[in-house]
């Protein structure tokens, strides 16, 4: 607050940029979105800066170093609270404890996997994109709809396909067909892996450990030829 007072008593034409991160706590906090780790990321630069600006002007006003030293102490101090030397997986060196990434490791040993198998035309189906897509060079389509806009057209899903915050749509998969699909298995449980026309239509080649979200495995299925 002493930071960003300061900056608009100067220049009062940037306000927008000091009320941001409030506007951003309370949409986040009347939506009540599921929240993941990425999206506390946006605010940040604005909250820090008016932290930063605040410790310069008690320094200034005191006349002292001693305020920026403390900051500076306890701004380290907090972030290496921050940090594990040995991470539980990924690569044995420091990290941010929410650096995440067994989910991704598992994609990107089914991507590595069918990098033998899959070509440039088939197209893979996944509700999470990114790895496979950069690994894989396969089309893909994107169950949730962020870069395919037909996925869209068969959500709200009834929540009976739910167990947790996401469940793939049968029909999308009837419709569009795709010569593969990559998902945890807690995705298709309750709807999925309950359809008879998926079951008879897709075939079932790999099945990856994992129990992330509560699922029994990483699953790859293939369009079987009739």
């Amino acid at each position: 607050m002493i930071g960003w007072w300061r900056i608009i008593r100067d220049r009062n034409h940037i306000w927008p940029l000091a009320i941001y991160p409030i506007l951003y706590l309370l949409a986040f906090s009347i939506a009540n979105p599921l929240i993941f780790r990425w999206y506390l990321t946006p605010p940040l630069p604005m909250y820090f800066l008016g932290i930063f600006i605040g410790v310069e002007v008690l320094g200034r006003n005191l006349k002292s170093p001693l305020p920026l030293a403390i900051c500076g102490v306890l701004a380290f101090g907090f972030t290496l609270n921050g940090w594990t030397l040995h991470p539980d997986h990924g690569l044995d060196r420091p990290a941010p404890k929410m650096a995440y990434i067994k989910l991704e490791e598992v994609y990107w040993q089914v991507a590595t996997d069918l990098q033998e198998q899959i070509r440039e035309e088939k197209t893979l189906a996944a509700a999470d994109i990114g790895v496979l897509g950069y690994y894989t060079g396969s089309r893909i389509l994107d169950m949730v709809g962020l870069i395919s806009p037909e996925s869209e057209l068969y959500y709200p899903l009834a929540d009976e396909f739910y167990i947790t915050n996401y469940a793939i749509p049968p029909d999308l998969i009837h419709q569009e067909k795709p010569d593969y699909l990559v998902f945890l298995e807690v995705y298709g449980r309750n709807g999925l892996l309950m359809d008879p026309q998926f079951l008879d239509e897709y075939e079932l080649i790999n099945q990856y450990q994992t129990d992330i979200y509560g699922s029994e495995g990483m699953l790859v299925y293939t369009r079987v030829k009739r």
